[in-house]
Protein backbone atom coordinates (compact mmCIF):
# COMPACT_ATOMS: atom_id res chain seq x y z
CA UNK A 1 0.00 0.00 0.00
CA UNK A 2 1.52 3.44 -1.09
CA UNK A 3 1.73 6.12 1.37
CA UNK A 4 -0.75 8.28 -0.52
CA UNK A 5 -3.53 5.35 0.18
CA UNK A 6 -2.33 4.77 3.56
CA UNK A 7 -2.85 9.03 4.08
CA UNK A 8 -6.20 8.29 2.63
CA UNK A 9 -7.24 5.42 4.72
CA UNK A 10 -6.82 7.10 7.81
CA UNK A 11 -8.37 10.34 6.85
CA UNK A 12 -11.40 8.31 6.69
CA UNK A 13 -11.34 6.29 9.15
CA UNK A 14 -14.90 6.42 11.10
CA UNK A 15 -15.01 6.07 14.64
CA UNK A 16 -17.64 2.98 15.64
CA UNK A 17 -21.23 4.78 14.97
CA UNK A 18 -19.79 8.33 12.99
CA UNK A 19 -21.25 9.17 9.73
CA UNK A 20 -20.09 11.46 7.45
CA UNK A 21 -22.03 12.94 4.17
CA UNK A 22 -19.46 12.78 1.04
CA UNK A 23 -22.27 14.73 -1.13
CA UNK A 24 -24.81 14.47 -3.51
CA UNK A 25 -23.54 11.57 -6.49
CA UNK A 26 -26.09 12.11 -8.75
CA UNK A 27 -29.18 14.67 -9.47
CA UNK A 28 -29.13 18.14 -7.88
CA UNK A 29 -25.83 19.91 -6.85
CA UNK A 30 -23.69 16.58 -7.93
CA UNK A 31 -22.80 17.81 -12.10
CA UNK A 32 -24.51 14.84 -13.90
CA UNK A 33 -26.19 16.82 -15.92
CA UNK A 34 -22.99 16.75 -17.82
CA UNK A 35 -24.25 13.22 -18.77
CA UNK A 36 -28.07 14.28 -19.58
CA UNK A 37 -29.32 13.57 -15.95
CA UNK A 38 -29.29 16.61 -13.72
CA UNK A 39 -32.71 15.20 -11.57
CA UNK A 40 -32.61 11.91 -9.55
CA UNK A 41 -33.31 9.97 -6.71
CA UNK A 42 -32.82 6.45 -5.70
CA UNK A 43 -29.67 5.13 -7.32
CA UNK A 44 -29.29 1.18 -5.69
CA UNK A 45 -26.31 -0.08 -6.79
CA UNK A 46 -25.41 -3.45 -8.39
CA UNK A 47 -22.52 -5.36 -9.66
CA UNK A 48 -23.14 -7.01 -12.86
CA UNK A 49 -21.47 -10.14 -14.16
CA UNK A 50 -18.93 -8.71 -16.60
CA UNK A 51 -18.19 -6.41 -13.33
CA UNK A 52 -19.89 -3.20 -15.02
CA UNK A 53 -21.58 -1.20 -11.28
CA UNK A 54 -24.85 0.27 -12.55
CA UNK A 55 -27.06 2.76 -10.02
CA UNK A 56 -30.48 2.16 -10.90
CA UNK A 57 -32.47 5.80 -10.54
CA UNK A 58 -35.92 6.23 -10.60
CA UNK A 59 -37.86 9.12 -12.13
CA UNK A 60 -35.47 11.24 -13.66
CA UNK A 61 -35.02 14.83 -16.23
CA UNK A 62 -32.16 16.27 -18.18
CA UNK A 63 -32.48 19.64 -15.90
CA UNK A 64 -31.85 19.59 -12.19
CA UNK A 65 -35.48 19.56 -10.78
CA UNK A 66 -38.63 17.53 -11.40
CA UNK A 67 -40.55 18.03 -14.66
CA UNK A 68 -43.90 16.37 -15.88
CA UNK A 69 -44.10 12.58 -16.56
CA UNK A 70 -45.16 12.96 -19.86
CA UNK A 71 -42.19 15.69 -20.56
CA UNK A 72 -39.09 14.39 -23.47
CA UNK A 73 -36.67 15.14 -20.81
CA UNK A 74 -38.38 12.80 -18.08
CA UNK A 75 -36.50 9.23 -17.71
CA UNK A 76 -39.11 7.01 -15.70
CA UNK A 77 -35.81 4.88 -14.85
CA UNK A 78 -32.46 5.27 -15.40
CA UNK A 79 -29.35 3.42 -15.43
CA UNK A 80 -25.96 5.59 -14.24
CA UNK A 81 -22.83 3.90 -14.70
CA UNK A 82 -20.20 3.98 -12.19
CA UNK A 83 -16.29 4.15 -12.84
CA UNK A 84 -15.12 0.76 -10.88
CA UNK A 85 -12.18 2.36 -9.56
CA UNK A 86 -14.83 4.51 -7.60
CA UNK A 87 -16.05 1.97 -5.44
CA UNK A 88 -13.25 0.51 -3.98
CA UNK A 89 -12.08 4.02 -3.24
CA UNK A 90 -12.20 6.18 0.50
CA UNK A 91 -13.66 9.05 -1.95
CA UNK A 92 -17.58 8.69 -2.90
CA UNK A 93 -18.94 6.72 -6.03
CA UNK A 94 -18.27 8.62 -9.26
CA UNK A 95 -21.07 8.61 -11.95
CA UNK A 96 -19.35 8.30 -15.60
CA UNK A 97 -22.41 7.74 -18.13
CA UNK A 98 -25.73 6.27 -18.26
CA UNK A 99 -26.72 2.97 -19.43
CA UNK A 100 -29.91 1.43 -21.09
CA UNK A 101 -31.99 2.58 -23.79
CA UNK A 102 -35.52 2.01 -25.30
CA UNK A 103 -38.41 3.40 -27.45
CA UNK A 104 -40.30 6.73 -25.58
CA UNK A 105 -38.42 8.52 -22.91
CA UNK A 106 -34.23 8.37 -23.13
CA UNK A 107 -32.78 6.05 -21.96
CA UNK A 108 -35.46 4.05 -20.47
CA UNK A 109 -34.15 1.11 -18.33
CA UNK A 110 -36.89 -0.96 -18.14
CA UNK A 111 -38.69 -2.19 -21.29
CA UNK A 112 -42.27 -1.33 -20.78
CA UNK A 113 -44.57 -3.99 -21.25
CA UNK A 114 -48.02 -4.16 -23.84
CA UNK A 115 -50.19 -3.07 -23.02
CA UNK A 116 -48.44 -0.49 -20.03
CA UNK A 117 -48.69 -0.89 -16.60
CA UNK A 118 -47.29 2.69 -15.71
CA UNK A 119 -44.22 4.66 -14.96
CA UNK A 120 -41.65 1.81 -14.52
CA UNK A 121 -40.05 2.07 -11.50
CA UNK A 122 -37.00 -0.15 -9.79
CA UNK A 123 -38.67 -1.82 -6.79
CA UNK A 124 -35.23 -3.59 -5.38
CA UNK A 125 -32.63 -6.15 -6.26
CA UNK A 126 -31.82 -9.60 -5.59
CA UNK A 127 -28.28 -10.89 -6.30
CA UNK A 128 -27.95 -14.85 -6.65
CA UNK A 129 -25.36 -17.47 -8.31
CA UNK A 130 -23.84 -14.41 -10.28
CA UNK A 131 -27.28 -13.18 -11.89
CA UNK A 132 -29.25 -9.77 -10.40
CA UNK A 133 -32.63 -9.65 -10.46
CA UNK A 134 -34.14 -6.18 -10.43
CA UNK A 135 -38.00 -6.01 -9.42
CA UNK A 136 -39.76 -3.16 -11.10
CA UNK A 137 -43.48 -1.89 -10.33
CA UNK A 138 -45.69 -0.34 -12.63
CA UNK A 139 -46.79 2.69 -11.02
CA UNK A 140 -49.69 5.65 -11.11
CA UNK A 141 -48.96 8.17 -8.28
CA UNK A 142 -46.47 5.81 -6.68
CA UNK A 143 -48.71 3.17 -6.14
CA UNK A 144 -48.31 -0.42 -8.08
CA UNK A 145 -51.36 -0.24 -9.23
CA UNK A 146 -49.72 -2.01 -12.73
CA UNK A 147 -48.18 -5.04 -10.67
CA UNK A 148 -44.68 -5.77 -9.84
CA UNK A 149 -42.64 -8.16 -11.83
CA UNK A 150 -38.97 -8.93 -12.21
CA UNK A 151 -36.12 -8.58 -14.99
CA UNK A 152 -32.72 -9.72 -15.14
CA UNK A 153 -29.97 -7.21 -15.37
CA UNK A 154 -28.22 -7.37 -18.10
CA UNK A 155 -25.08 -5.87 -19.44
CA UNK A 156 -25.41 -4.48 -23.43
CA UNK A 157 -29.07 -5.10 -23.67
CA UNK A 158 -31.23 -2.79 -24.81
CA UNK A 159 -34.27 -2.24 -21.93
CA UNK A 160 -34.20 -5.40 -19.12
CA UNK A 161 -36.96 -7.06 -20.43
CA UNK A 162 -39.83 -9.44 -18.11
CA UNK A 163 -39.05 -12.47 -16.57
CA UNK A 164 -41.19 -15.09 -17.82
CA UNK A 165 -43.87 -15.68 -14.99
CA UNK A 166 -42.74 -13.45 -12.52
CA UNK A 167 -45.93 -10.23 -12.82
CA UNK A 168 -47.86 -10.27 -9.76
CA UNK A 169 -50.61 -8.10 -8.72
CA UNK A 170 -49.71 -4.76 -6.70
CA UNK A 171 -51.74 -6.30 -3.72
CA UNK A 172 -50.06 -10.05 -4.07
CA UNK A 173 -49.44 -10.93 -0.68
CA UNK A 174 -51.97 -8.60 0.70
CA UNK A 175 -49.57 -5.52 -1.05
CA UNK A 176 -46.72 -6.37 0.97
CA UNK A 177 -44.23 -7.81 -1.64
CA UNK A 178 -43.91 -5.14 -4.31
CA UNK A 179 -40.93 -3.91 -2.89
CA UNK A 180 -37.84 -6.95 -2.07
CA UNK A 181 -34.30 -6.77 -1.53
CA UNK A 182 -32.32 -9.89 -0.46
CA UNK A 183 -29.04 -11.95 -0.93
CA UNK A 184 -27.87 -15.71 -1.01
CA UNK A 185 -26.62 -16.92 2.13
CA UNK A 186 -23.80 -19.19 2.40
CA UNK A 187 -26.02 -21.70 3.19
CA UNK A 188 -27.64 -21.44 -0.62
CA UNK A 189 -30.61 -20.33 0.24
CA UNK A 190 -31.98 -16.65 -0.96
CA UNK A 191 -33.28 -14.58 1.98
CA UNK A 192 -35.56 -11.69 1.19
CA UNK A 193 -37.20 -8.72 3.06
CA UNK A 194 -40.34 -7.36 1.39
CA UNK A 195 -42.71 -4.43 2.10
CA UNK A 196 -45.24 -1.91 -0.28
CA UNK A 197 -43.33 -0.16 -2.93
CA UNK A 198 -46.24 2.87 -1.10
CA UNK A 199 -44.82 2.52 2.13
CA UNK A 200 -47.90 1.07 3.61
CA UNK A 201 -46.50 -2.14 5.30
CA UNK A 202 -44.09 -2.99 7.62
CA UNK A 203 -40.96 -5.88 6.56
CA UNK A 204 -41.96 -9.35 6.17
CA UNK A 205 -38.84 -12.14 5.60
CA UNK A 206 -38.77 -14.65 2.94
CA UNK A 207 -36.42 -17.97 1.98
CA UNK A 208 -36.48 -19.52 -1.23
CA UNK A 209 -34.26 -21.80 -3.12
CA UNK A 210 -32.14 -20.25 -6.57
CA UNK A 211 -33.77 -22.51 -8.53
CA UNK A 212 -37.18 -21.13 -8.72
CA UNK A 213 -36.75 -18.13 -7.09
CA UNK A 214 -38.55 -15.97 -10.03
CA UNK A 215 -41.58 -18.13 -9.18
CA UNK A 216 -43.08 -16.31 -6.12
CA UNK A 217 -45.33 -18.62 -5.25
CA UNK A 218 -42.30 -21.24 -3.78
CA UNK A 219 -41.23 -18.45 -1.42
CA UNK A 220 -41.11 -19.59 2.25
CA UNK A 221 -42.60 -17.22 4.58
CA UNK A 222 -41.05 -16.26 7.64
CA UNK A 223 -44.10 -16.08 10.43
CA UNK A 224 -46.18 -17.70 13.23
CA UNK A 225 -46.92 -21.40 12.08
CA UNK A 226 -49.64 -23.62 13.70
CA UNK A 227 -47.56 -24.40 17.13
CA UNK A 228 -46.93 -21.12 18.01
CA UNK A 229 -43.55 -20.36 17.43
CA UNK A 230 -41.61 -18.51 14.91
CA UNK A 231 -40.27 -19.99 11.51
CA UNK A 232 -39.43 -20.30 7.95
CA UNK A 233 -42.38 -22.76 6.03
CA UNK A 234 -45.51 -20.78 7.70
CA UNK A 235 -48.86 -20.10 5.95
CA UNK A 236 -48.95 -16.67 6.49
CA UNK A 237 -46.21 -13.77 6.96
CA UNK A 238 -45.44 -12.22 10.33
CA UNK A 239 -44.24 -8.87 10.51
CA UNK A 240 -40.87 -8.46 11.51
CA UNK A 241 -40.84 -4.67 12.30
CA UNK A 242 -43.45 -5.45 14.63
CA UNK A 243 -47.27 -3.72 15.20
CA UNK A 244 -47.53 -0.38 13.05
CA UNK A 245 -44.54 0.04 12.02
CA UNK A 246 -43.97 0.49 8.48
CA UNK A 247 -40.90 1.13 6.10
CA UNK A 248 -40.37 1.97 2.88
CA UNK A 249 -37.54 1.55 0.23
CA UNK A 250 -35.13 -1.28 1.90
CA UNK A 251 -31.46 -3.18 1.24
CA UNK A 252 -30.81 -5.99 2.33
CA UNK A 253 -26.95 -7.47 2.15
CA UNK A 254 -24.70 -10.13 3.69
CA UNK A 255 -21.97 -8.54 5.16
CA UNK A 256 -19.02 -9.77 7.10
CA UNK A 257 -20.84 -12.78 8.08
CA UNK A 258 -24.16 -10.65 9.33
CA UNK A 259 -27.09 -9.83 7.56
CA UNK A 260 -27.07 -6.15 7.27
CA UNK A 261 -30.60 -3.93 6.40
CA UNK A 262 -30.96 -0.22 5.17
CA UNK A 263 -33.97 1.31 4.94
CA UNK A 264 -36.62 3.92 5.18
CA UNK A 265 -38.64 4.06 8.73
CA UNK A 266 -41.97 5.53 7.82
CA UNK A 267 -42.63 6.39 11.76
CA UNK A 268 -39.14 7.96 12.09
CA UNK A 269 -38.45 9.71 8.96
CA UNK A 270 -35.09 8.42 9.25
CA UNK A 271 -32.98 5.69 6.97
CA UNK A 272 -31.67 3.66 9.29
CA UNK A 273 -29.36 0.43 9.24
CA UNK A 274 -29.37 -2.72 11.49
CA UNK A 275 -27.00 -4.94 11.96
CA UNK A 276 -27.79 -9.00 13.06
CA UNK A 277 -26.50 -12.24 12.80
CA UNK A 278 -29.49 -13.29 10.70
CA UNK A 279 -32.71 -12.08 8.86
CA UNK A 280 -34.89 -13.16 11.74
CA UNK A 281 -33.11 -11.62 14.24
CA UNK A 282 -32.73 -7.86 12.84
CA UNK A 283 -35.74 -6.06 14.80
CA UNK A 284 -34.75 -8.15 18.07
CA UNK A 285 -30.87 -8.65 18.18
CA UNK A 286 -29.67 -6.01 15.75
CA UNK A 287 -27.59 -3.11 16.28
CA UNK A 288 -29.19 -0.21 15.00
CA UNK A 289 -27.57 2.57 13.57
CA UNK A 290 -29.54 5.92 12.36
CA UNK A 291 -27.75 7.18 9.24
CA UNK A 292 -30.08 10.22 8.18
CA UNK A 293 -32.57 11.98 9.85
CA UNK A 294 -34.86 14.57 8.85
CA UNK A 295 -32.93 17.23 11.08
CA UNK A 296 -29.63 16.81 8.91
CA UNK A 297 -31.08 15.25 5.54
CA UNK A 298 -34.95 16.61 5.27
CA UNK A 299 -37.23 14.81 3.10
CA UNK A 300 -34.87 12.03 3.11
CA UNK A 301 -35.31 8.14 1.75
CA UNK A 302 -33.71 5.25 0.24
CA UNK A 303 -30.86 3.85 2.09
CA UNK A 304 -29.29 1.94 -0.64
CA UNK A 305 -26.06 -0.68 0.19
CA UNK A 306 -23.10 0.22 -1.95
CA UNK A 307 -20.96 -3.05 -2.95
CA UNK A 308 -17.72 -3.23 -1.13
CA UNK A 309 -19.06 -1.84 2.27
CA UNK A 310 -17.53 -3.30 5.45
CA UNK A 311 -19.15 -2.73 8.51
CA UNK A 312 -16.89 -0.33 9.45
CA UNK A 313 -16.76 1.41 6.41
CA UNK A 314 -20.69 1.19 5.55
CA UNK A 315 -21.38 3.18 2.42
CA UNK A 316 -24.84 4.08 2.05
CA UNK A 317 -27.11 6.16 -0.71
CA UNK A 318 -29.82 8.73 0.46
CA UNK A 319 -32.19 10.28 -1.94
CA UNK A 320 -33.57 13.83 -1.01
CA UNK A 321 -36.57 15.43 -2.25
CA UNK A 322 -36.80 18.61 -0.40
CA UNK A 323 -37.95 22.32 -1.15
CA UNK A 324 -37.18 24.33 1.48
CA UNK A 325 -40.27 27.12 2.79
CA UNK A 326 -40.09 30.02 4.68
CA UNK A 327 -41.73 29.92 8.20
CA UNK A 328 -45.74 30.46 6.58
CA UNK A 329 -44.41 27.09 4.39
CA UNK A 330 -44.34 29.20 1.75
CA UNK A 331 -41.68 27.72 -0.90
CA UNK A 332 -38.10 29.87 -0.71
CA UNK A 333 -35.26 28.91 -2.95
CA UNK A 334 -34.33 26.35 -5.01
CA UNK A 335 -35.53 22.58 -4.49
CA UNK A 336 -33.30 19.54 -3.88
CA UNK A 337 -33.73 16.19 -5.91
CA UNK A 338 -30.99 13.64 -5.83
CA UNK A 339 -28.58 10.91 -4.67
CA UNK A 340 -26.17 11.66 -1.72
CA UNK A 341 -23.53 8.81 -0.01
CA UNK A 342 -22.98 8.20 3.49
CA UNK A 343 -20.71 6.92 5.07
CA UNK A 344 -21.15 5.14 8.58
CA UNK A 345 -19.05 2.55 10.78
CA UNK A 346 -22.10 0.73 11.68
CA UNK A 347 -20.31 -1.90 13.84
CA UNK A 348 -21.80 -3.03 17.62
Amino acid sequence: MTEQRQNARKTFALKRGEIRNLGPIAGTGSGTGRIGIGAVDLGEMVVLADGMAVAIGGDGWTGDWLGPLDHPSHYPSVGMIASPESLGAWGPVRVAGLFGAGDGSRNELFAQPSPSRGNTLPAGTVQLDGTTYVMVAGTTALKPTGGTWLVEAKSGQPGWTEVPGSLRPGDYADGGQSQISGYQGKDGNVYVAADAFDRTHGITLYRAEPGTFPDRSTWQPYGRRSDGTLGWGAAKVTPITGRDVKFGEISMREIGGKTVLSGFNVNSGSVEVRVADNPTKLFTQGHLTTIATQQDVPQNYGGYIVPGSTLDHMRILVSQWHVPTDRRGRPKGPGTYNVQELAANVNR
